[in-house]
């Protein structure tokens, strides 16, 4: 009798009476009175579909229906509701919901509280995906010392983050670090082509000396033995070390030209120097 009350007032949207009569004639197993899950679910269902996604919420919870408040909460960017919910969470019984829940705070940009998610989860691998993407780079290095393996995961998108950043010192760094020799020369040969066209010749000469010296690390045989991208990165090494002598030359000269009193206030030997230089660059350049 008492079923068929229930299941009329369920059908006709009374909820709150038809859990008024399970609480006060229903029970199960001896434990007292208790709300049928089904009914809020079928409760929270209707308050979903009528526009009231708080009270939607909650009933799911009460019913254990917890990807669906989740999935409530996130649709609302209720980021609070959806911690309060994840920190209560059996982390062996509701993997799925808790990685839902580090899904949402990650989507928002929140660090914390997807940090907390998958530290939960013991998810590492998650966790560096998570630094990395949120640029949490000194926490990206922590974990990576912490565990070695996960380096591999942290030094290229750092050095495209620090290229993108104007660091670019920095990135070249990260690229070795990264296993990617080619990039981190990309960087010095922007680096050089900006010295030359802001006519900053010492640092280009600089530049150019640090592009030889990459190319030769990356020449991994000589005479018969090398192939034919060592034998380029050879030539590039000489080429790229005469570039950086020529450079070195020319800035005495071009300070002299742009900074003419320096001759009178520095005497006879910075003349022989610009002298020394000019000769250099008329018996090496050639063709050029």
């Amino acid at each position: 009798m008492i079923d068929k009350a229930v299941t009329l007032l369920t059908s006709l949207k009374k909820f709150n009476e038809a859990n008024d009569l399970i609480r006060k004639h229903g029970s199960k197993k001896g434990d007292g009175p208790l709300l049928d899950p089904a009914i809020l679910i079928k409760q929270a269902k209707y308050e979903d579909e009528s526009g009231h996604w708080k009270e939607a919420a909650t009933l799911y919870s009460q019913a254990n229906k917890f990807k669906e408040a989740i999935e409530i909460y996130g649709k609302q960017h209720n980021l609070d509701s959806i911690m309060d919910i994840c920190k209560n969470l059996d982390k062996m019984k509701h993997k799925v919901e808790i990685e839902l829940c580090a899904k949402y705070f990650r989507m928002a940009g929140h660090h914390t509280f997807a940090k907390q998610a998958y530290l939960r989860l013991g998810d590492l691998k998650a966790l560096m995906g998570l630094h990395v993407e949120l640029h949490k780079w000194d926490e990206a290095k922590m974990l990576a010392k912490q565990n070695p393996e996960m380096e591999g995961l942290i030094w290229l998108p750092y050095a495209d983050w620090l290229s993108a950043n104007d660091k670019f010192d920095e990135a070249q760094e990260a690229y070795k670090k990264a296993g990617r020799p080619d990039l981190s020369l990309r960087i010095i040969e922007f680096l050089t082509y900006n010295a030359v066209v802001e006519k900053r010749f010492q640092d280009a000469a600089q530049y150019y000396w640090m592009l030889s010296a990459e190319s030769l690390r990356l020449v991994k045989e000589t005479g018969e033995k090398a192939t034919k991208e060592d034998k380029k990165f050879l030539a590039s090494f000489k080429e790229n070390m005469k570039l950086s002598e020529f450079y070195q030359a020319y800035h005495l000269i071009h300070k002299f030209i742009e900074e003419s009193y320096q001759a009178v206030i520095q005497g006879p030997l910075f003349n022989e120097a610009i002298f020394h230089a000019s000769r250099f660059l008329i018996n090496s350049l050639g063709k050029r």
